[in-house]
């Protein structure tokens, strides 16, 4: 990849401040540290009317739409969800459920969640991880998992956690070092 990546940022959290999107906001500005490029971010919870005129007419509005393309075409992915009941939220499904299957083949993704107690950290590798395997994406072997511990005032305080993200980061190295177009492209 020649030239800076497009990122796209997805929290499936409700709530605003949050610790899942203060925890993507951190993965995206070590993404942008280390290889350059724009984050796009979408924040389901302020897509709930535009879910609501996709369930009840069939089709997308234009800002729901922009959102969904801007997944779909960005180089990089970061999908973040609060832990609800042992899995992701149920709007943050829903937004993918909304892409096309094929469209993150090939896509380097980081995955990331916050919960109560470590007791969630294997909702990054049995719930999250399937969903993206079933787009073909390329999921970083490095998952991410916060709890309230980690934060003050929103800011990652824990250093083992802000190494791990660091550790994700460049797990997509070998993904973004080719010269020719973006490896979702060229497997489509």
């Amino acid at each position: 990849m020649n030239s800076a990546p497009q990122i796209a940022l997805v929290s499936g959290t409700f709530s605003s401040p949050s610790k899942t999107s203060a925890l993507g906001q951190a993965v995206a500005s070590a993404v942008q540290r280390t290889y350059g490029g724009a984050v796009h971010t979408t924040e389901v919870a302020g897509l709930l009317r535009e879910f609501g005129i996709s369930l009840t007419t069939g089709s997308t509005t234009a800002t729901l739409q922009r959102h969904i393309s801007a997944v779909e075409q960005a180089d990089i992915v970061i999908a973040v969800s609060p832990v609800f009941k042992g899995s992701y939220s149920g709007l943050f499904k829903h937004f993918f459920d909304l892409l096309d299957p094929y469209a993150l083949t090939g896509r380097p993704v980081i995955l990331g969640a916050t919960g109560g107690s470590e007791r969630h950290s294997l909702v990054v590798d049995y719930e999250l991880r399937p969903l993206f395997n079933y787009f073909n994406a390329h999921v970083s072997p490095v998952g991410l998992f916060a709890t309230d511990a980690d934060f003050v005032d929103y800011e990652i305080i824990t250093p083992a956690l802000v190494q791990r993200i660091d550790r994700a980061v460049n797990s997509l190295a070998p993904l973004l070092q080719r010269d020719d177009e973006p490896i979702a492209a060229a497997e489509r």
